[in-house]
């Protein structure tokens, strides 16, 4: 809200729970959309161990 990019850390199965979204397919293009659209900053991790990294952003493009 203020203006700041803060990274965070998410993983898939928590963002599929939390969403309630069941399907890996619809995950991914709920995901990319958000992307594409200028919401989020997302950093994939291959690493099982580490999570993902999405970002905010402030104002995305209209």
């Amino acid at each position: 809200m203020q203006g700041q990019k803060v990274p965070f850390r998410v993983t898939r199965k928590d963002l599929m729970r939390l969403s309630a979204i069941r399907s890996f397919n619809t995950y991914h293009k709920c995901l990319r959309q958000l992307v594409e659209e200028g919401w989020i900053d997302y950093r994939p991790s291959y690493n099982t161990v580490i999570a993902s990294q999405v970002s905010f952003n402030p104002s995305p493009p209209i």
